[in-house]
């Protein structure tokens, strides 16, 4: 007799969509994964309501980046709706002053100009250096900002950019947690996940070698089998 897999909810970052996991979906054998889209909200107290609207109770929830961001935010406030969190390159302390910098910039930028899509030099930014040249890691990345286009970049920017600090709120995740981390990961530090894994009572944390800050693109086999252990 098969035994019902468990639900597992994937939210992604910023200007991505479905695509993020494709291929962590595709290598998925005990879970049933299901999306949650939530490049319609303008905060991240409607991303709250969206996961709230899109979810059953006790939970399991993974997030990338800003989506790992607002699971951990969603987790925070509703705390009784959730079992088990996976956050993947995430900061609780939210942005890097650089890259706040950065965001602020662009978004001057696409209020006065078009958008002509996401850049090369960006897109290494996001990368280990063994997958500038991936191809297909980098069609993912274009092809995902390009369904989702200006309109979306611009009210993700703005909606997410001055995402107030949750460290100190760490000690109130009670559910089991696994941390996941790029080992080169220009983005988010390893060090400030290690510093996550310390404020959450019951969280571990991993590192994944040869991985930027996009595993779920560049390393969907460590990351699904990380997932699936946990889970299970």
């Amino acid at each position: 007799m098969n035994e019902t897999k468990k639900k597992v909810y994937f939210l992604s970052g910023t200007m991505c969509n479905e695509k993020l996991w494709q291929e962590v979906f595709a290598l998925s054998s005990s879970i049933e994964t299901v999306y949650i889209d939530t490049t319609s909200a303008t905060s991240f107290d409607e991303i709250d309501k969206i996961i709230d609207n899109s979810i059953e109770n006790d939970a399991i929830l993974v997030g990338f980046s800003m989506g790992a961001f607002a699971a951990l935010h969603y987790t925070i406030h509703f705390p009784k709706k959730v079992s088990k969190l996976i956050l993947l390159a995430v900061d609780s302390e939210g942005l890097n002053d650089q890259e706040i910098a950065l965001r602020k910039s662009t978004i001057k930028f696409l209020e006065k100009h078009s958008y002509k899509g996401i850049a090369t030099l960006r897109i290494e930014q996001f990368l280990h250096p063994k997958h500038y040249s991936n191809e297909n890691i980098v069609k993912v990345i274009k092809e995902m900002d390009r369904v989702l286009g200006k309109e979306v970049l611009l009210r993700q920017l703005i909606a997410t950019s001055f995402r107030q600090s949750l460290t100190d709120r760490l000690h109130e995740v009670k559910v089991p947690t696994l941390l996941l981390s790029g080992e080169a990961d220009a983005l988010i530090s390893i060090e400030s996940m290690k510093l996550m894994q310390e404020k959450i009572p019951n969280a571990i944390h991993f590192t994944i070698e040869e991985t930027g800050h996009m595993l779920p693109l560049e390393q969907p086999m460590e990351v699904i089998y990380s997932i699936e252990d946990f889970v299970d």
